[in-house]
C-alpha cells in the first residue's frame, strides 16, 4: 500500500534560507527585476553582454509564465539555462533553474535534471543555500523512485552544507531526510532511530506548536508507510487526526481518515475501516 503525502510538502524556513521554506523554490524574478550581475573581469564587454542576454531571456519567462504561455516560456529559459552554463554564469544559472522547474513538476526525470544541474551552478556559485533548496527537492523525486542511494548522497551532502552553521532547524531537517532515506531502505531500526530525533527536535524547537508537529508526524508516517510499519503508521496517525481536530481542518481529518481506513483494513480491523472510512465521508460532506 502506498500512502501519498508530501514528505517535504511544508518545510521550515530559516534566515540562512533567505527565510524561503527549503521544500520551496525561491520565488521566480519579477520580468522587470533588476539583477546585479556577476561578470569576469576578463573579456568584460563580451561577459557583460552575454549576461544582460541571459537576464533577458529570463526575463521574459518569467513573463510567459505570467501570462500563461508556459511552452513559449519552457523554450526560453532552457536557452537561457544553455547559455549560462555554455558562457560561465552559475548566477544566473541559479535563476532560470528557479523559473523553469515549476514548469517540470509533473515530469520527476525532467524535474531531476533541472535541479542536478542546478546544484552544479550552485557549487560553481558557492550558493550553498541553492543548492540545500535543490537538495531537499530532489528528496521527494529521489524518494518516489525508491533511490536509496541518491537519497543517501542528497541527505548526506545537505549535512555536510548545513551542519557547521548549528542552526537545530536546519539539523532537523537533515534529520529528516534521513528518515526517508533509510525507509526505501528498509532499515526498520534506523528509521525508528531517526523518527525518535526528529519528534525530539521538533519538541525542542516548537513546543505546543501544532502545526509543526503535524508537518513532522506527516514525514515520519511517509517513512513508516515506505517500510510498511502499519501499526506505528496507525498510531502516527491517531496522533496526526487529534491534531487536525484541534487545528478545525477538517478536509485534512478527512483524508487522514481514509488513510487511517486502509490502515486498518490492512490489519484485519475490518469493523474499524468501515468507521474511519465513513466518518471521512463525512468529513468531506461537511466541508463542501
Amino acid at each position: 500500500m502506498s500512502v501519498k503525502l508530501s514528505l517535504f510538502g511544508v518545510c521550515i524556513a530559516t534566515a540562512w534560507l533567505g527565510g524561503s521554506p527549503v521544500g520551496g523554490m525561491p520565488a521566480a524574478p519579477a520580468a522587470d527585476a533588476q539583477y546585479q550581475l556577476t561578470v569576469p573581469a576578463a573579456g568584460s564587454k563580451d561577459a557583460s553582454q552575454t549576461a544582460l542576454e541571459i537576464q533577458a531571456l529570463i526575463d521574459q519567462g518569467v513573463a510567459d509564465i505570467e501570462q500563461g504561455n508556459t511552452d513559449t516560456a519552457r523554450e526560453t529559459l532552457t536557452t537561457a539555462l544553455t547559455l549560462s552554463q555554455t558562457r560561465n554564469h552559475p548566477e544566473l544559472g541559479i535563476k532560470a533553474v528557479n523559473a523553469l522547474y515549476p514548469l517540470l513538476t509533473a515530469d520527476p526525470q525532467q524535474a531531476a535534471q533541472i535541479l542536478e544541474q542546478g546544484i552544479r551552478f550552485a557549487q560553481s556559485a558557492n550558493d550553498l543555500a541553492s543548492e540545500a533548496q535543490y537538495l531537499v527537492e530532489l528528496q521527494d523525486i529521489y524518494f518516489e523512485a525508491n533511490d536509496f542511494e541518491a537519497l543517501l548522497q542528497a541527505a548526506e551532502r545537505f549535512e555536510a552544507i548545513t551542519s557547521p552553521l548549528n542552526q537545530p532547524e536546519l539539523q532537523l531537517i537533515s534529520q529528516a531526510m534521513y528518515l526517508a532515506a533509510y525507509s526505501v531502505s528498509g532499515d526498520f531500526e534506523a528509521v525508528y532511530r531517526y523518527a525518535d530525533q526528529v519528534l525530539a527536535l521538533t519538541e525542542q524547537l516548537f513546543p505546543g506548536d501544532a502545526e509543526q508537529r503535524l508537518t513532522v508526524l506527516e514525514a515520519i508516517f511517509f517513512a513508516y508507510d515506505k517500510l510498511p510499519d502499519y501499526e506505528r503508521g496507525l498510531s502516527i496517525l491517531t496522533e496526526m487526526i487529534a491534531l487536525t481536530q484541534t487545528l478545525g481542518d477538517i478536509p485534512r481529518e478527512s483524508r487522514y481518515q481514509m488513510v487511517a481506513g486502509k490502515y486498518h483494513e490492512a490489519i484485519n480491523q475490518f469493523e474499524a475501516a468501515i468507521a474511519a472510512s465513513q466518518i471521512a465521508i463525512d468529513l468531506a460532506r461537511e466541508a463542501n
